[in-house]
């Protein structure tokens, strides 16, 4: 953070306590937003505190100074967010949707056929109707909605970014930029200057139709439609299914892969910051970046000093890894700690920072993008996806299997290149295996 001042870093975080309370209001009800405005501007302090330390330069991430804070923080924000994810609702809205007869019109009778499949009950029927699933037919919108929650929620990169629910195939990603210094004394009498400062740039979400499939065994419905909410846990399955393909997608997706139908589907967002000379890029093959002590805590201080300042102060910066690197930084911030790996495979990964900002795992970044890291906010990254979806299924006999098969519209894009680093070629011990 050469020639940045420890004042410039405190303005740039202190930017978003404003903001975060903003966020709050338009989440929670107004008593709940008060009461947790003590805990926004401790979030905001300790980035402040954190920004500093780290425009010190000789303050390593393993520093006891620094992982306190990040924990106070990490409980901080795990308050806001439990606040936002459990709102209380007004009186009004206690429905909530469901999915009874989007994927099986009248689970009674399903479950009576099962059983005689089965040989456990009457036997007036050995086979089981395809009239007993949906044949055909979009999801009504509040289904939808709860089906993209499902679809995303499991997903590292899916369940962070910006999810644009579409009601057609086109949307944009605006945001206004100020371009110049154009503020002046105001002269009484004397026409201010045209400022011109504001300039739009704007990217295109444009869906792309996807067709997926997925076999649902007789032994998963004959354990499921006993429960309560069996069609929900049906779509949640669908669902996250279907976001592992999404998220996928997300990262590895380049139109030019013509030999593969699935990379080829749709531009990724590595794809689409390749070809945008707005990106940071961060080439660890470059001499420039040479070093004889190349760690993963050295590569994200590569990333960070490349991105632009006013985007620091950003609280949703975040680092996408791939996991082999992520295990390496997980080591390194746990040099006083025993056991590490064998806590990653049995718990998963901690809660990983870099000064803050969180470092998260993304397990598909592998193969041709293995090599590679993104820093962003999280609010710059747009998962596109049309809220108009298809439902068909069948049963087939030779196979005791319902074949689900659905249709959903999506596209990758992100706001603004300059927000974004690059990092590529990264070293043979930090690649996704």
């Amino acid at each position: 953070m050469t020639g940045i001042t420890i004042e410039q870093v405190t303005e740039a975080v202190g930017r978003q306590l404003g903001s975060l309370k903003d966020d709050l209001r338009q989440h929670v009800d107004d008593q709940t937003a008060k009461a947790l405005e003590p805990v926004a501007s401790e979030v905001a302090q300790v980035r402040t505190k954190l920004a500093e330390l780290e425009a010190r330069g000789d303050v390593k991430p393993t520093d006891e100074r620094v992982q306190d804070l990040e924990k106070r923080l990490a409980e901080a924000e795990e308050q806001i967010r439990l606040a936002g994810a459990h709102p209380s609702l007004p009186a009004n809205q206690l429905d909530v949707p469901d999915f009874r007869g989007a994927f099986i019109p009248d689970i009674n009778k399903l479950r009576q056929a099962v059983q005689q499949v089965r040989g456990m009950g009457p036997i007036e029927s050995r086979a089981i109707d395809s009239a007993l699933f949906v044949t055909g037919g979009g999801l009504e919108p509040e289904v939808a909605d709860q089906f993209i929650d499902f679809l995303v929620e499991k997903q590292a990169a899916l369940s962070r970014v910006q999810v644009r629910r579409m009601m057609n195939n086109q949307g944009h990603t605006d945001e206004l930029t100020v371009t110049a210094r154009k503020m002046r004394k105001a002269a009484e009498g004397t026409a201010p200057t045209v400022a011109n400062a504001v300039g739009t740039v704007r990217r295109t979400l444009t869906t792309v139709e996807t067709i997926w499939g997925e076999d649902i065994t007789l032994t998963f419905l004959e354990d499921n439609i006993e429960r309560r909410g069996a069609e929900a846990h049906i779509a949640r399955m669908l669902a996250t299914a279907y976001g592992n393909d999404a998220n996928d997608l997300a990262w590895n997706g380049s139109e030019a892969e013509t030999g593969d139908d699935f990379l080829s589907i749709n531009d990724g967002w590595i794809s689409l910051a390749t070809a945008d000379g707005n990106v940071n890029e961060v080439d660890l093959d470059d001499s420039a970046y040479a070093s004889s002590n190349v760690t993963a805590t050295w590569v994200l201080q590569q990333a960070i000093q490349a991105m632009p300042f006013r985007f620091k102060g950003r609280d949703d910066l975040t680092f996408f890894v791939p996991v082999r690197f992520a295990e390496q930084y997980a080591d390194e911030l746990s040099q006083r700690e025993t056991g590490l790996g064998d806590q990653v495979v049995v718990s998963g990964f901690p809660a990983m920072r870099y000064f803050g900002r969180p470092v998260v795992p993304e397990p598909h970044l592998y193969n041709d993008t293995g090599d590679k890291i993104m820093l962003t906010p999280t609010g710059n990254l747009f998962f596109g996806i049309q809220r108009q979806m298809t439902v068909d299924s069948e049963w087939q006999p030779r196979k005791r299997v319902v074949e689900y098969t659905m249709t959903m519209r999506t596209d990758y894009q992100y706001a603004t290149g300059s927000a974004i680093v690059l990092v590529s070629n990264l070293p043979e011990g930090l690649q996704a295996l």
